[in-house]
């Protein structure tokens, strides 16, 4: 018979933004709901920025003499998810509960949680009824769990209308996987293993197909095999982007797309997740969209550019053949790899060198092509524009 030790001190973490309305009926009810738990408890809340008085509130909460209130202030709005992470980095109980601030998650069931977890369970959750959402909330939640009709236009994945019959819209939803930007805030199992998994375990497959495909995701983005059996939550920044991004790519899309995937990370790690991306492209065949305000990144792993401006294509080409059109990409608010502003310097002091060069590999060869053709006697000035006699004029 397996006998489980019980919880000590409960821990209630509750992310707060702009919520002063709420706040007093919420501290009340939730301090009642924990003082009948009959063991030690502390109500973290967490300010996620408020700009009304939910931060003072919360302050005034914490100083009481007797509370058990633990007030967090985040210096801006970090979102829900990183302020219930701050929460979790200063609690001392052995069993964390969450919460809404808009009270649809009624803090009376915090008793039968810690109930259910006395029995030995790891995780205990609730599934509400008769939810009372706001419309922007209802419609948030659309967003998330089914398209949105597009207003205008139409969308074509894998030459299908995306649109055409709305009742098969879910056979479109491994054709494309998503990584978001700071895809390491998504990580929630217990190992990075499980975590992989979970794409593929809910497509339906097996457990021996959802075994290779954990593993070979995992080498795909060179995360060492020790580190699958680890909590994400140990790893560094960058192993922990590794096993966000191979979580999608073990579920196979046809089409994967990156959103600013490299944010945040330093050179090496930049240049490493890329890489392996880049190699994952080239070994699967799998359309990769990267989408990145990185000239440099665009430059060493695109194959081919497409430039937006104003809700239109302004540029579709080769790499070579859109940063050969460098003023153009500034005129549009752009930038260019600084490469390509050096060798755009270069040639307004009048040097014969092209403008079309994006990556330093590139610029070395060019530079060495230009010191040869120096070498041989031949000028590298630049004809120069006579603006009153017209015509060129050789320097």
């Amino acid at each position: 018979m397996f006998s489980y030790p019980p919880v000590k001190k409960v821990s209630v973490v509750i992310p707060v933004y702009n919520e002063q309305e709420s706040l007093p009926e919420l501290i009340r009810r939730t301090d009642t709901a924990c003082a009948t738990l009959g063991r030690q408890y502390e109500i973290l809340l967490v300010d996620d920025g408020s700009s009304d008085d939910s931060a003072r509130m919360l302050t005034e909460a914490a100083e009481a003499e007797g509370s058990h209130v633990v007030a967090v202030l985040l210096n801006r709005n970090y979102g829900q998810h990183s302020a219930i992470m701050a929460g979790f980095s200063h609690v001392t109980g052995d069993l964390i509960i969450t919460l809404d601030a808009d009270l649809q998650n009624p803090p009376e069931e915090i008793p039968r949680l810690v109930e259910k977890a006395d029995e030995g369970y790891d995780v205990v959750g609730t599934v509400r009824q008769n939810r009372q959402d706001t419309f922007f909330r209802k419609s948030a939640s659309k967003m998330i769990n089914r398209l949105i009709e597009p207003t205008s236009g139409k969308i074509y994945i894998d030459g299908r209308d995306l649109w055409a019959d709305p009742e098969k819209i879910r056979d479109f939803r491994f054709l494309t996987g998503l990584v978001f930007q700071y895809p390491e805030y998504q990580l929630f199992e217990e190992t990075c293993y499980k975590d992989i998994a979970f794409g593929p375990r809910n497509m339906g497959l097996d457990e021996a197909e959802i075994d290779r495909r954990v593993h070979e995701a995992a080498d795909f983005v060179g995360l060492d095999e020790a580190l699958l059996q680890r909590s994400p939550f140990e790893l560094s920044g960058g192993q922990k982007r590794r096993v966000a991004v191979a979580g999608v790519m073990a579920m196979k899309p046809r089409i994967l797309v990156l959103d600013e995937p490299a944010a945040g990370l330093d050179p090496e790690g930049r240049d490493e997740i890329l890489s392996e991306v880049k190699e994952y492209h080239k070994k699967t065949g799998t359309t990769v969209l990267l989408v990145s305000h990185s000239m440099e990144d665009i430059a060493k792993y695109a194959d081919r550019v497409l430039v937006m401006s104003n809700k239109k294509i302004a540029m579709y080409d080769t790499v070579e053949n859109v940063f050969a059109r460098a003023p153009e990409l500034l005129a549009l608010g752009l930038s260019v790899p600084q490469v390509t502003k050096i060798f755009l310097k270069l040639r307004e002091m009048g040097v014969d060198v092209p403008a079309d060069v994006y990556t330093v590999p590139y610029a070395v060869k060019m530079i060495l092509e230009a010191k040869k053709r120096r070498d041989a006697g031949e000028s590298l000035v630049l004809p120069r524009v006579d603006a009153k006699k017209g015509g060129a004029a050789t320097c």
